[in-house]
């Protein structure tokens, strides 16, 4: 009998893909994700977001769905904060509420607040703060500018910038070209970070209005990796992406797909490290004069190769996190 996967996540039943959501509270990890609950195929008319909630990042607990679609209007991937200081307005207890961003593909961008911990969404009732031809707004507060800002994809290949000082009203500050879905924004160190879904990401500078490129563009992952979306409020940079890959490996099981080990994020100069973020089982070995093939990928020469085989997956950390390459494998 095929073995659900150990270290990696996957919803008890339906179809899951993109990360959405990523962010730490009281201490919980919350990943929500795109999901099917009545089906293992992507469906736009049944597309909720799912709910997990983790202490440690590798044993998660599956919590009832966090949103509903409406009708003929799907719920997209999105991202989530906590209002700390309460600009929203929302909180209605004792705790800072949670916000959550979202494509609602019927309306815009679209506002929910909880304020039990993430187990019951309300609709802000002046939804959209948004709208526009996009989707997938990252959420994230620029300390320089005092400013909340929202970086979503607008369809043709740019991710647009929005700022808003109450997290309700916002203001259009400029577009760049070259990502396409699900955008990722973040500071680390002293430097800017932002890629798309492929996970071709750029180094630079931003303002709080315009985001510069200093580098060109380099991959993040190679392989079934696909949509990664980092940990808001979290003390390390921590990343999990979607492990995309052919349905009919799951043809036998009840749930589709899987997500990525959560993997911490790094600085190195004018590139990303990615590591494992858990402790996990992993071969070592050394390469260093000639490739090696593991699971029919090709490793170019390296002095040190971490391997992180499961169930139906291998990820490969190459060099101390200097690449990083996914695979998807059949049922073992």
């Amino acid at each position: 009998m095929t073995m659900r996967p150990k270290f990696h996540f996957t919803a008890q039943k339906g179809w899951l893909n993109d990360p959405n959501g990523l962010v730490y509270y009281r201490g919980e990890y919350h990943l929500f994700f795109q999901y099917n609950p009545n089906g293992k195929v992507w469906s736009r008319k049944d597309m909720h977001w799912g709910h997990a909630v983790s202490s440690d990042l590798l044993h998660w607990q599956e919590l009832p769905p966090a949103l509903f679609p409406k009708e003929n209007d799907a719920c997209y991937s999105g991202s989530a904060i906590v209002d700390w200081n309460n600009v929203s307005g929302l909180q209605t207890g004792n705790e800072p509420p949670l916000l959550v961003f979202f494509t609602s593909t019927g309306r815009g961008e679209c506002l929910v607040f909880s304020n039990d911990r993430g187990r019951t969404f309300a609709e802000y009732p002046g939804n959209p703060v948004i709208r526009h031809l996009g989707r997938d707004p990252r959420i994230l507060y620029h300390e320089e500018s005092s400013r909340w800002i929202l970086a979503v994809y607008d369809e043709v290949n740019h991710i647009a910038f929005y700022a808003s000082e109450d997290l309700k009203h916002w203001t259009f500050q400029s577009r760049l070209h070259g990502f396409y879905e699900c955008p990722e924004l973040f500071k680390l160190q002293d430097r800017w970070v932002i890629f798309g879904a492929d996970g071709r990401y750029q180094i630079g500078n931003f303002d709080g209005r315009a985001f510069e490129p200093e580098t060109l563009p380099r991959p993040l992952f190679t392989g079934n990796a696909y949509a990664a979306q980092t940990f808001s409020n979290a003390d390390r940079r921590i990343l999990i992406a979607w492990m995309r890959s052919n349905s009919g490996l799951y043809a036998d099981l009840p749930f589709c797909q899987q997500m990525t080990l959560p993997c911490e994020l790094t600085l190195d100069g004018d590139a990303l490290r990615i590591d494992p973020a858990v402790d996990v089982p992993r071969e070592i070995i050394s390469s260093p004069d000639r490739e090696t093939v593991i699971e029919g990928i090709a490793i170019p020469p390296a002095e040190h190769i971490e391997i992180v085989r499961d169930t139906m997956s291998v990820e490969i950390f190459v060099n101390r996190g200097e690449r990083y390459f996914v695979k998807a494998l059949p049922p073992r």
